[in-house]
């Protein structure tokens, strides 16, 4: 892996390039010398015959006997006084090649430095052009905003793993972006939704005020006082869906409350609240099954989402209103029936989506309570199930993830008072 990674490296890889061009400046050294120097010599042979010849004269020592004895060999000059030299001896044209064949060392450094010249071009041209320009082109584009594609730099070198970075870099912009729309585009919905839906009460309190103020004084006590509850209705109206837009807005960030729980005075609690909100409308009966001892639970959100099940049921039933909490060691499970006309197949598909409404628009009906419920079923663990109750209606099945507390579940409180009696007794 060490291997490949430094075959892979640019700095191994213009190492490369250089020591082969480096090898081709070499090469072409001996190649430019070997001829030159053959040249020169086989020009300096050519001549070397009339320019020993002639450029000098033997002077001989004789003894008294006219033995010679010894000699000596004296050059002869140009007429400017200057030493004749083997080019004096040669053709023009000879001589003019001899004489540049003179100065060919001064090639050598120019090979070397035009080999370096090439190795970086090559380098650039071969190694970094490509991916330097993908760089690039992803950075403007980034620039730009536009973070639909994908960063490939082609190699396994250095640049390549810069590219992985900023692919990297772009897709988390990219979700980021996109996140960020989600967001702007869930806001902008939930502002419109909570535009469009103040329109009715706010249109109901405008008009009875115009009416009120129009005929002050004129009006029967009574007339006045239904007026005035009417009022009184719409500004609940109000106030109830505000709270519910603040809840639907602060829900990622709604904490979780868990502390121990008397299951048996939770149901109570639930029961009490359920009849209160069926009130007259219709009938409600409530079913607790195994809730003995206490269990891990925030108490609050229960009731919330119960509330707000029994509240739906409750406007969509015929005449009667059914509920059940059970309890099975680790789960709590509430069930809201109703026998109304029960859930369409679009309703089952969209109900829990926030501000979806279907068919109704009005009555005050936000589109949010089960939406709700279903995210802090989800916040303690649990989920939201919707479906068709035995006979017509609606079910609605709510869980929460509960660890059980001291007691155990399946055991009333009187059964463990006399297990614990018995056990000191035993001691």
């Amino acid at each position: 892996m060490d291997k490949i990674k430094r075959a892979s490296s640019l700095k191994w890889s213009f190492a490369q390039y250089l020591i082969v061009c480096l090898i081709a400046a070499g090469l072409l050294c001996i190649l430019t010398a070997v001829p030159c120097e053959m040249t020169r010599n086989a020009l300096g042979e050519k001549y070397r015959d009339y320019y020993e010849s002639d450029a000098f004269l033997w002077s001989y020592v004789v003894d008294e006997n006219g033995d010679m004895v010894g000699r000596t060999r004296i050059g002869i000059t140009a007429p400017d006084g200057s030493a004749l030299t083997l080019e004096d001896y040669m053709e023009p044209r000879d001589r003019v090649v001899y004489t540049l064949l003179r100065y060919y060392p001064l090639l050598m450094p120019l090979y070397f430095t035009a080999s370096v010249a090439v190795t970086s071009i090559l380098f650039y041209r071969r190694r970094l052009k490509r991916p330097l320009e993908v760089l690039d082109a992803a950075a403007g584009r980034i620039a730009a905003g536009e973070l639909e594609f994908a960063v490939e730099v082609p190699g396994q070198d250095e640049l390549h793993r810069l590219g992985e970075s900023f692919e990297t870099m772009r897709a988390a912009l990219a979700e980021n972006s996109r996140e960020l729309w989600r967001t702007l585009e869930d806001s902008r919905k939930m502002q419109a939704a909570f535009a469009h839906d103040l329109r009715t009460p706010l249109t109901v309190l405008r008009g009875y005020d115009e009416f009120l103020m129009r005929y002050q004084g004129r009006l029967p006590a009574e007339k006045v006082r239904q007026t005035l509850e009417t009022m009184h209705a719409s500004i609940d109206r109000l106030e109830n869906y505000a709270q519910r837009m603040g809840a639907a807005q602060k829900l990622e960030r709604l904490p979780l409350h868990r502390a121990e729980t008397g299951l048996a005075a939770l149901a109570a609690e639930l029961a009490r609240d359920g009849a209160v909100l069926c009130g007259r409308r219709c009938g409600f009966e409530m079913k607790a099954e195994r809730l003995f001892g206490t269990a891990a639970l925030d108490a609050a959100l229960v009731r919330e989402v119960f509330e707000n099940l029994v509240s739906n049921a409750a406007r969509c039933a015929a005449g009667r209103v059914e509920a059940a909490c059970a309890y099975d060691g680790s789960c709590l499970s509430i069930r809201v029936r109703d026998d109304g006309p029960g859930f369409s197949a679009s309703a089952l598909a969209h109900a829990q989506e926030a501000f979806w409404r279907g068919e109704e628009a009005g009555d005050g009906h936000f589109g949010l309570g089960l939406h709700l419920c279903a995210v802090l079923c989800q916040k303690h663990g649990g989920a939201l199930v919707l479906g068709a109750a035995p006979g017509g209606g609606a079910e609605v099945r709510a869980t929460f993830a509960a660890e059980p507390g001291e007691a155990a579940p399946g055991l009333p409180d009187t059964v463990r008072q006399e297990k614990r009696s018995r056990e000191k007794e035993n001691r």
